[in-house]
C-alpha cells in the first residue's frame, strides 16, 4: 500500500515538475483514465500541502464528468464558441484550437508594421 502510494506521489510530482506553467496545470494524455488517475493524484497531492486546485478544463466530457462543477473553468462564450484562456490564449476545447486574442485601436492603420507591432 505505502509503495503504491509513494508511486501515485512521485508520478504527481512529475507531472507538476513537466506540465505546470506558473498557476496552470497544461497536460496531455493518451486516455481518459489515465487523465483521471492523475487529476485524482494532483488533487490529493496539493491537498496534502493546504491547496484547492480549481478552474479545471479538458476537451473530454467523460473527464469533466468526474470533476464537480463548482472546480470547473467558468467558460466564456464568443461568436457561438466555448472559449477559454490558458495562459493569456484563447483555447477553443471542443476542436482544440489555440488563438490569439487582439484589440487593434480604430486609429490604427492596417499596415505590416502596425500589425506585427500589435502581435508582437
Amino acid at each position: 500500500m505505502d509503495v503504491e502510494l509513494e508511486r501515485s506521489t512521485i508520478d504527481a510530482i512529475i507531472s507538476i515538475l513537466r506540465d505546470m506553467y506558473v498557476d496552470d496545470f497544461i497536460s496531455s494524455f493518451p486516455n481518459v483514465s489515465e487523465a483521471i488517475v492523475t487529476h485524482t493524484q494532483l488533487v490529493n497531492l496539493f491537498q496534502k500541502g493546504g491547496f484547492k486546485l480549481t478552474k479545471w478544463m479538458s476537451n473530454s466530457n467523460d473527464l469533466l464528468s468526474t470533476i464537480p462543477e463548482p472546480l470547473q473553468l467558468v467558460k466564456t462564450k464568443q461568436f457561438d464558441k466555448s472559449v477559454s484562456k490558458v495562459l493569456g490564449l484563447q483555447w477553443e476545447e471542443k476542436c482544440d484550437n489555440f488563438s490569439f486574442g487582439l484589440e487593434i485601436p480604430s486609429s490604427t492603420r492596417c499596415t505590416k508594421r502596425n500589425m506585427l507591432s500589435l502581435v508582437a
